[in-house]
């Protein structure tokens, strides 16, 4: 309880410039090094997954475009898998 406060995701930050933008699915890694998220920029429940390395606050440059917005972390901290958004 006496640990400082830390910010995983500034959603208001993100948020900037965009007309809609929702943020869902957080899931930590098991080593709690990972972070990923769902974001939709168009409102149409299509997100696109995004993860953060938390230790450094880098967001990776790949993605994975048009899922329901969820991940779920493999117990090796290197994969999750995510359900496709049909169209």
């Amino acid at each position: 309880m006496n640990a400082r406060e830390e910010i995983l995701l500034d959603i208001d930050e993100m948020a900037k410039g965009h007309t809609f933008y929702n943020v869902s699915g957080f899931e930590i890694s098991e080593d709690n090094k990972l972070i990923a998220y769902g974001v939709d920029e168009v409102s149409r429940n299509q997100f696109t997954i995004y993860v953060k390395d938390l230790s450094t606050g880098v967001l990776y440059k790949d993605t994975v475009m048009n899922t329901t917005g969820n991940a779920v972390w493999a117990n090796d901290n290197k994969t999750f898998s995510i359900q496709l958004k049909m169209k």
